[in-house]
């Protein structure tokens, strides 16, 4: 009996002390967690006042039950129960960190129980998430400590991007869906109000001033997330945009970019007919003078802007409705056909060749035929295309309106060409790679005899002749070499009659390794252009051997009669020194074709050709 009234006494205790506890959590608010948080009902602040009191008369009470009963059942060795651990934890309380304060914030693989906990104890805010949001397994990876508030909006950053948001609820904040945030008590900004710069789901309201809200609200369907919401009251052209905080500040950006201009304006496409587009809204600018910095909005004459479409050849004109009727009689005057049957127009080109793309021109206009199907109906008339070679320009005879629509494949087709620099290096490349070990030894022996063997010598050995003419002999000190030569016998000298001594003994050993190299004949290069063969070519021009038939010559001398044989041979000669044998070039060709892509990677075309001359066949002239 007297336990369960020191139990009850503690639950007590721990009851009374878990607002307490729930306060001193709490941490200091700044302006944007105020609105967060509502102040705590005077019953509750009295009994957070009161909680110390009773925590500490329910410890001077289980400190009685110690004494009373030192060794209740059970006492040692227990485990706390799970009543315990909560009144451990709530006796902690959260203390609020100074401003500036990092911590360390590095989670592997931690779910959303883990990672709430985590980032409440951190910053001591409150939490609620119901069975049915969604699990989710979150690292983050930190090498520098952060800040309490980066580590907050890192938590905010994890939520929308597992479809998950917080919002208000009471002094908790709540975890919900993401895709259910509209119909949750978002946060709720207006104009004058800047929004914080966050993942969490705001709500802005904005009221444009020039545009419509229908045609703003189409542009902004394509920017925002897939969970928002933007809803149009008409009446008061006001948008109630629902999204991240940082969505909503981009969208806010769009829409300053999109609402200006006077009240009433619209935009209308007007096209030419016969003139050019950009001549036309160069013209109209000047006499407006639109376009300049001081004139962000309408002009006086009611027009905003007014800009060419070269692809339609259209004038986008934006303005009032009046401005636009006195703008569209001007037009029909500036684009008024001035000659009839087309005009000529020079084209000076910058980086193409007129004649190579005079050439692919006419190709595409059909052979310069009047049809205009035959140019894939892109042109109302005869077009006309001339290369002129001294100015390297095209000379088009075509309505203006023609014009514009070649001048458009003229500047793409009018583009710098790229080039390649190409470096070769021929060499003549020998391979005479050779190891050499050798020993050669040799002995003699002078026999000394009375008898017929009288003054004989006896010789012997492999490879003699090495050994016996070291060191002599000086292939035979390359690489490495050693060897040993004996006395010289007696009256060797006179047994080849060369008057060379031959030593009694001798050895020789020797290594030798030895290797040929490359002979660099020539390193040229050249820059090619892109797609255009490049040729290069090192060797010389000789003539070429040939046969000029000295024969008829002769014969012809023969039947003139013995007289003139000396004058018709004379002839002969005089036709064959007056012969030009032809001439080729031999040596090394290379001809090299770069072909660049748009990634800038090279593919090289090479074909190469190696000659040489050869030896005289037979006699010139035979």
């Amino acid at each position: 009996m007297k336990r369960t009234l020191l139990f009850s006494s503690s639950l007590l205790c721990f009851l009374g002390a878990l607002p307490a506890v729930a306060q001193d959590e709490a941490p200091e608010t700044d302006a944007s967690e105020a609105a967060e948080t509502e102040p705590a009902p005077p019953v509750r602040q009295q009994a957070q006042r009161n909680a110390p009191a009773r925590r500490q008369r329910g410890r001077n009470a289980e400190a009685a039950a110690t004494e009373t009963d030192p060794d209740p059942p059970g006492a040692q060795g227990a485990l706390p129960t799970d009543m315990e651990k909560i009144a451990q934890a709530a006796d902690v309380p959260y203390r609020p960190k100074p401003p500036g304060h990092r911590v360390k914030f590095n989670l592997q693989d931690a779910d959303l129980a883990e990672l709430v906990n985590h980032i409440s104890g951190l910053t001591g805010r409150r939490f609620i998430y119901g069975a049915k949001v969604r699990q989710i397994k979150a690292t983050v990876v930190s090498p520098e400590p952060v800040t309490l508030e980066e580590a907050y909006q890192a938590f905010l950053s994890i939520l929308e991007a597992n479809g998950m948001t917080v919002v208000p609820h009471g002094r908790f904040l709540k975890i919900v869906d993401s895709a259910g945030v509209v119909n949750q008590a978002t946060p709720i900004y207006s104009r004058g109000e800047p929004v914080p710069d966050s993942d969490r789901f705001v709500t802005r309201l904005y009221r444009l001033q020039h545009a419509t809200p229908e045609e703003v609200l189409a542009i902004l369907n394509k920017f925002k997330s897939k969970e928002a919401d933007i809803s149009v009251y008409g009446p008061g052209k006001l948008l109630i945009i629902t999204d991240t905080a940082n969505q909503v500040r981009r969208l806010i950006r769009i829409i300053e970019e999109i609402d200006v201009g006077g009240s009433g304006q619209r935009m209308w496409i007007e096209p030419v007919r016969n003139g050019s587009a950009s001549d036309l809204v160069k013209r109209v600018n000047e006499l407006f003078e639109l376009g300049k910095p001081n004139q962000p909005g309408a002009s006086a004459s009611g027009l905003s802007r007014v800009i060419a479409d070269d692809a339609s050849n259209s004038m986008i004109i934006v303005g009032t409705e009046d401005s636009y009727l006195r703008l569209l009689e001007l037009l029909k005057r500036l684009d008024a056909r001035t000659v009839e049957g087309g005009r000529v127009h020079v084209l000076p080109l910058q980086h193409a060749i007129a004649d190579e793309l005079a050439q692919t021109l006419t190709q595409m206009l059909g052979g310069n035929k009047k049809d205009p199907a035959n140019a894939g109906g892109m042109f109302e008339g005869e077009v006309r295309v001339t290369p002129d070679k001294s100015t390297n320009s095209l000379l088009i005879t075509s309505s203006n309106r023609d014009y514009a629509t070649l001048r458009l494949v003229v500047d793409k087709l009018d583009q710098p060409r790229r080039q390649v620099f190409i470096e070769a290096v021929i060499m003549d490349l020998a391979v005479s790679d050779s190891t050499e070990l050798g020993l050669a030894f040799h002995g003699g022996y002078r026999v000394e005899s009375s008898g017929v063997l009288n003054g004989t010598m006896l010789l012997g050995g492999l490879g003699a002749a090495r050994s016996v003419s070291f060191p002599a002999d000086a292939s035979l000190l390359q690489g490495f070499a050693a060897g040993v030569r004996g006395p010289d016998l007696q009256d060797s000298s006179n047994l080849l009659g060369t008057g060379f001594s031959i030593p009694a003994f001798g050895i020789v050993v020797n290594a030798l390794a030895s290797s040929g190299k490359s002979n660099i004949l020539a390193t040229p290069h050249v820059i090619a252009t892109d797609n255009v063969p490049a040729e290069i070519n090192i060797g010389d021009d000789i003539p070429l051997q040939t046969n000029i038939g000295g024969a008829p010559a002769s014969a012809l001398a023969g039947l003139a009669g013995q007289q003139t044989t000396n004058a018709l041979g004379l002839l002969g000669l005089g036709l064959g020194g007056g012969f030009s044998a032809p001439r080729a070039e031999v040596g090394n060709k290379i001809k090299v074709t770069p072909h660049v892509n748009e990634s800038n990677q090279v593919r090289l075309e090479i074909e190469q050709e190696s000659s040489a001359p050869g030896a005289p066949v037979g006699a010139l002239g035979a």
